[in-house]
């Protein structure tokens, strides 16, 4: 208990806040008028040195002179000449429109050979889908592989169509859009 209040005795009066002189708090104000004194006068010495500059009465109808006379020449200068023509840039390159094409022919090809074997009606493509069946004869005597299920799917084959129908039709569109700009 006396270690208890021993304890408390010394953190009270390490607790205590040690008051200063009273008149600390107008000395410190007053040091910093002084320095604030300071910066004004500095700084009232240095803009007297370097006075601004207005610009003349006239200036705004000098400037505005100018660009009228740009503006003109730049609108007859235009009309003389022909018009600006921008062409949209290019999406898909001259490789990837070949590989395209190949896929395609490629795809056409399989889609003949690979005809339903059940038809009765005669085929007006089956000497060239004989022909290309034998060339492929041939070659499969070098490598074999099944294809996958997907790729043998008739939904597949329509949707690689459908795409590159569109792929097709925005290679022409953006190839004969042009647009001409009159300035």
């Amino acid at each position: 208990m006396k270690e208890d209040k021993n304890i408390d005795k010394l953190i009270r009066h390490s607790l205590r806040v040690e008051k200063g002189p009273e008149d600390l708090a107008d000395k410190i104000m007053g040091k910093i008028e002084a320095a604030e004194h300071i910066e004004e006068k500095a700084l009232r010495s240095l803009l007297g040195k370097h006075v601004i500059e207005s610009p003349s009465e006239d200036f705004a109808s000098k400037v505005m002179s100018q660009i009228e006379a740009a503006t003109a020449s730049e609108s007859a200068s235009t009309v003389d000449s022909e018009p600006t023509i921008i062409t949209n840039p290019v999406i898909i390159g001259k490789k990837a429109w070949m590989i395209i094409a190949a896929a395609f022919f490629g795809f056409v090809i399989y889609v003949l050979q690979t005809g339903s074997e059940s038809e009765t009606t005669p085929n007006i493509y089956e000497g060239f889908v004989s022909k290309t069946g034998e060339f492929f004869s041939q070659m499969s005597g070098s490598f074999s592989y099944k294809l996958p299920e997907l790729l043998t799917n008739p939904l597949f084959a329509i949707s690689l169509f459908a795409l590159s129908i569109l792929l097709l039709l925005e290679h022409f569109l953006r190839y004969n859009r042009i647009s001409v700009i009159r300035q």
